[in-house]
């Protein structure tokens, strides 16, 4: 089942991140759902540089997936969490950098 945004957070990702952006999302959540094993999705809604979900991945636990455009910059997030491997910051688990998609650990205030 593919996720469901309100009118209204359709509205706001159009805005900050183009039409071209939105229409891609929904095959994107799918593919990550399908690649990382993922469920429960809930869209925190903070729209900086990408979307970001909370979810449960069968492999790797509480998770946050980030989706944004391709670029340098999630690049250079991506392998500087893996050098820090979890050392000061959140564990990056996996990504798909050619779409602008990670999974990274999921770090609860507190625990």
């Amino acid at each position: 089942m593919p996720y469901i945004f309100t009118c209204e957070q359709k509205q706001k990702i159009i805005e900050r991140y183009g039409e071209e952006f939105m229409d891609s999302l929904f095959g994107l959540i799918a593919k990550s759902k399908k690649r990382w094993m993922l469920d429960d999705l809930s869209f925190i809604e903070y729209y900086s540089v990408n979307c970001i979900f909370t979810c449960k991945s069968d492999i790797y636990g509480d998770v946050i997936l980030k989706i944004g455009k391709p670029s340098k910059e999630t690049s250079t997030e991506y392998f500087a969490l893996r050098e820090y491997d979890g050392w000061r910051f959140c564990k990056a688990y996996d990504a798909d950098l050619e779409n602008g998609i990670m999974v990274i650990e999921r770090i609860i205030p507190g625990t």
